[in-house]
């Protein structure tokens, strides 16, 4: 068995007052390209409504160590755990002395709340209900103290847990996920509290003097909504912020030269949990054929669209991490045998192909306002001319793709597709059942593969699950994963430490305050 167990760390007075005089009166603050729908952790998040909730305002029972290279866990509400040898189950002792912002005492009926309402809300939080799909029972098995107990063996119980927030079961005990004051007001446990959210200008985030742990070192987080790269980019460089969280690729390098920066500002660069693929639609009588998708992989110049569309700030990836992945380069040749031998045959030398009598030919659902999406889009197609299948991007608002993806009524798309937590979990994605499901390319054979990496207990089993996956992913081709963007964060020379500590690329939030005056 695995025990984990962090001793209650309190500060004394004269600690707490000095943490506090060093961040100062000024706020930090955090530019965000996207205004987030809702602050509800549970209700499918998006990007910015997950960095602003989770592990911020809400936390988790357990979180990931920030920088671990592997994935490794300790206890945040929970006082210890104790994962069981077979992976079937987790014991979890909750933390006794802790308070939600609303000064209502968490206990195990918040835990068990939290993860039955999650349990039930498959409907309207498909990606979050995905973490619990496995759940089979919650026992109470002392003060505090629960058992959670799954139908199968499951190696991710402790990432799983990692991106569930816990909910005050008093908030939502009228009514479902969906319909709750969490969604714009949240109240949890965490460092933060929402003190004002102003519609399309910016969220004000202040330290809780209540926290049941060390208070945070920044006495005021100020999120900036704005939309526009070159706007927020400039606000940055004139002292306006000092945090930019997402710098387009277009700009990079020669905006963020140090002689751009002149001083004041530093860039962090790591890999973002985000790949950019092609979606295939089954139903297509073309790409119903395993052999015709993994053609169309392997014509696709992935170097090229890491170097002209990132401006190198990306890695080719045949599969995500971390799974596997090789053969990068375009292979025309090896392509245009399989495309023979699924008899999608030339109707010309050199001309396009057609298949069954009818022309090859394929639309590309790209979203609007993507730009970099477009010009990837536009590549797609030139390396399938020269294999002879036409492709025709379509751009189309997001309300109409997502429409269009559910519906089927789509040949094929490029999409970012983005994770939280250490690794992708590819089921939502792939998996007959997944909420995300929309290419109808999945089998048994790779429902089976999936099944065997979220069962997997340990290190050993999980590379051979992975590996397993990887081979049927060749093989299948279900979509086809282009690159992984690398993304750039602006700081300010004040923001503290240096350098801060990543999740997913980003740096983590709760650990940030800013240190001296601002320069002149």
């Amino acid at each position: 068995m695995q025990l984990v167990r962090r001793p209650w760390m309190a500060l004394g007075l004269a600690l707490v007052m000095a943490l506090a005089g060093a961040a100062g009166a000024s706020p930090l603050r955090v530019v965000m390209e996207v205004e987030p729908a809702h602050l509800n952790p549970l209700l499918d998040p998006d990007l910015w409504g997950y960095r602003l909730a989770h592990d911020l305002v809400c936390e988790p029972l357990v979180r990931q160590r920030p920088g671990s290279g592997t994935p490794e866990y300790e206890p945040v509400l929970a006082e210890w755990f104790r994962v069981e040898d077979d992976g079937r189950g987790i014991e979890v002792q909750i933390r006794r002395g802790i308070r939600f912002h609303d000064g209502r005492p968490l206990s195990h009926v918040d835990v068990r709340a939290t993860l039955e309402l999650l349990r039930r809300s498959a409907s309207v939080a498909p990606r979050t209900h995905a973490l619990v799909a496995g759940l089979r029972h919650i026992w109470v098995v002392a003060p505090d103290r629960l058992r959670i107990e799954w139908e199968a063996p499951a190696g991710g119980l402790l990432a799983a847990l990692a991106e569930i927030d816990i909910l005050p079961a008093h908030h939502f005990a009228q009514g479902g996920l969906a319909h709750q004051p969490q969604n714009r007001r949240p109240v949890c446990t965490g460092p933060y509290r929402l003190h004002e959210w102003r519609r399309g200008s910016e969220i004000v985030l202040r330290r809780h003097a209540g926290y049941w742990g060390a208070l945070a070192p920044q006495e005021e987080l100020r999120f900036l909504v704005v939309p526009d790269a070159a706007r927020a980019l400039a606000l940055v460089r004139r002292g306006g912020a000092e945090v930019l969280g997402h710098l387009p690729a277009m700009y990079y390098p020669e905006q963020v030269e140090p002689a751009m920066l002149r001083g004041r500002l530093r860039t962090i660069e790591a890999p973002a949990n985000q790949v950019t693929l092609l979606l295939w639609n089954g139903r297509h009588p073309a790409l119903a054929l395993p052999a015709i998708r993994r053609a169309l992989s392997m014509v696709v110049d992935r170097p090229r669209l890491v170097r002209e569309v990132r401006h190198g700030l990306g890695e080719p990836v045949r599969l995500p991490p971390p799974l596997r992945s090789a053969q990068l380069a375009p292979d025309l040749a090896a392509a245009e045998a399989l495309l023979d031998g699924a008899g999608a045959m030339r109707l010309s030398p050199g001309g396009h192909r057609a298949l069954g009598g009818r022309a090859l030919r394929l639309g590309l659902l790209v979203p609007a306002g993507a730009s970099e999406a477009q010009q990837a889009a536009e590549r797609v197609a030139q390396d399938c001319a020269r294999a002879g299948v036409q492709v025709e991007p379509e751009v189309v608002a997001l309300s109409s793709l997502q429409s269009r993806l559910r519906r089927g009524a789509f040949d094929a798309a490029l999409l970012a597709w983005a994770w939280t937590g250490p690794w992708p979990d590819l089921s939502p994605l792939l998996h007959s059942r997944g909420a995300q499901a929309y290419s109808r390319s999945e089998g048994p054979e790779l429902d089976a593969a999936l099944d065997r990496v979220r069962r997997a207990v340990g290190p050993g089993q999980q590379r051979e699950a992975l590996d397993r996956l990887a081979t049927v992913l060749d093989e299948q081709e279900p979509v086809t994963f282009l690159y992984r963007a690398r993304q750039v964060v602006l700081l300010d020379q004040r923001v503290q430490p240096h350098p801060p500590p990543l999740s997913g690329g980003f740096p983590v939030l709760r650990m940030l305050h800013l240190s001296g005056s601002a320069p002149p």
